[in-house]
């Protein structure tokens, strides 16, 4: 009774947001839509869109501005469960922040010479100003990897920058493994610090899940495809174990093939729930996500009364901005509707 009493105002407001976003059949008319401009009027329609496009005309809007105005959704959506969070729900939120914020310094370092991705994120301090402890203009602006350590001084992220900065020849990829790793080690450790009870075993699900099958794809592409030494793998792995163990995690870094490999998850708690004939349909990343998203609702169907609720519809919107995104491109580049509908 207490976390309902405690949720209760908190899950009303999420379910009017969830209300919003776009059903299995809105999709399908999207998909048969000719032009950005139609996809554009319909989504106007929307009310988690409606004020983002309310004073823009379709015709004029191009493909940056379409995807930062998306993009602004997300912090929008993210700003309004914020603001009517109680105090001893906001460290959950600012803790979800964190990964936004890292988004973001992936895609400066990712696009440092592109001045189109600058221009996809200008303004973004302005929307999410107050909880970021980066400098999103100077992160965003940055033209070199001194400039981006500039906008992040001061910052939980800094260090993890520096360190792979002082590599030799550091690629994208390092700065992204590092950070992705950082993420999920700060949060493990956090969680025990600022939370208690169903709040903790909550968390503790959600990152624990994630974690745990991020590694078990990284494990499989890393070993599987791109044939990664086992201790370049290691290296890789998040210190989080939550259903799966050291142990597995060793076996499956150590498997002789992928059969083998297979056999490793068959074993472990993922075992009924990731299975290879799903895994090798091409997309794994695709499979990963949908995995992931039935978690979510899973553990909000068990505890709709909890920090899950924030959780699976913060999903669902990310998901819902990706698909629009796409469906966005797949008209542009003239796909069939049956296509765009595969995509998403």
């Amino acid at each position: 009774m207490g976390s309902i009493f405690k949720y209760s105002g908190l899950t009303t407001k999420v379910r009017a947001m969830r209300a919003k976003l776009i059903t299995k059949e809105q999709y399908k008319r999207l998909a048969e839509l000719s032009t950005v401009a139609e996809l554009i009027e319909v989504i106007k329609q929307q009310g988690s869109y409606e004020s983002l496009f309310a004073d823009k005309d379709p015709a004029y809007i191009h493909r940056g501005e379409f995807e930062k105005l998306m993009i602004c959704s997300k912090y929008m959506d993210f700003e309004k469960i914020y603001r009517f969070a109680n105090a001893a729900q906001r460290p959950y939120l600012k803790l979800y922040f964190l990964k936004y914020e890292i988004d973001i310094i992936k895609k400066a370092i990712i696009h440092l010479e592109n001045h189109e991705h600058r221009e996809l994120y200008s303004d973004f301090d302005k929307i999410v100003g107050k909880y970021p402890d980066i400098d999103i203009a100077k992160v965003c602006n940055a033209t070199n990897i001194d400039e981006i350590l500039e906008g992040l001084k001061g910052s939980i992220f800094y260090d993890t920058v520096k360190m792979v900065k002082s590599y030799m020849n550091p690629k994208d990829f390092d700065y992204e493994i590092a950070l992705d790793l950082f993420f999920f080690s700060y949060i493990w450790k956090k969680r025990k610090r600022l939370f208690k009870g169903d709040e903790l075993d909550s968390i503790s699900r959600n990152y624990g899940i994630e974690a745990d099958t991020l590694n078990i794809m990284w494990i499989h592409r890393t070993k599987l495809y791109y044939s990664l030494p086992k201790e370049q793998i290691y290296s890789m792995i998040i210190p989080v174990y939550y259903k799966l163990k050291k142990t597995h995690i060793k076996e499956l870094v150590e498997a002789e093939n992928e059969d083998a490999f297979w056999r490793v998850v068959e074993s472990t708690f993922y075992g009924k729930k990731l299975k290879r004939e799903d895994y090798s349909k091409g997309n794994i990343g695709k499979y990963f996500e949908e995995y992931l998203s039935s978690c979510y609702h899973k553990l909000f169907r068990e505890n709709p009364y909890s920090l899950s609720a924030i959780t699976a519809y913060l999903k669902d919107k990310e998901a819902e901005i990706k698909k629009i995104v796409t469906v966005a491109e797949s008209i542009r580049y003239g796909y069939s509707s049956s296509d765009i509908l595969k995509q998403i």
